[in-house]
């Protein structure tokens, strides 16, 4: 058995799957990088967090759980580039919350640009964690 599925149109992943429904192998298509040979300074993750203070994606009670240093694309053109971003994990709960507000904003490390946060209001919990999971 073969399964066909796509992270996006152009990412085919192929599964092989035995007579119990079990992967046993998957082929993946995989990311060609051309080497950039401009050396830029990657700005320092306080700057990061002071355009999201500018910004007011943080405000006062606010925590900063994490900050990551990664590689993400925000198009879906082809080819897909790859930018240094500062991911900023963000609990933006209030006090007498039942449930956290987790965020997670993205800021470019070269232009200090905020792009783009998750959650997506639509997105599950599970969904949330593995785009996160496999934009890194």
């Amino acid at each position: 058995n073969q399964v066909d599925t796509f992270i996006d149109n152009d990412e085919a992943l192929t599964l092989e799957l035995n007579d119990d429904d079990e992967v046993v192998a998957y082929e993946q298509q995989r990311y060609s990088f051309d080497e950039n040979r401009d050396e830029r300074d990657i700005i320092p993750y306080m700057d990061a967090l002071r355009v999201l203070l500018d910004n007011h994606y943080l405000s006062m009670n606010n925590s900063v759980e994490k900050i990551e240093f990664g590689y993400y694309s925000l198009s879906d053109q082809t080819p897909r580039f790859f930018s240094p971003m500062w991911a900023v994990t963000v609990d933006r709960s209030s006090a007498d919350a039942e449930e956290k507000d987790m965020r997670v904003y993205l800021v470019n490390a070269l232009l200090l640009e905020q792009h783009q946060w998750y959650p997506d209001e639509s997105q599950s919990d599970d969904e949330i964690d593995d785009e996160l999971s496999t934009d890194e």
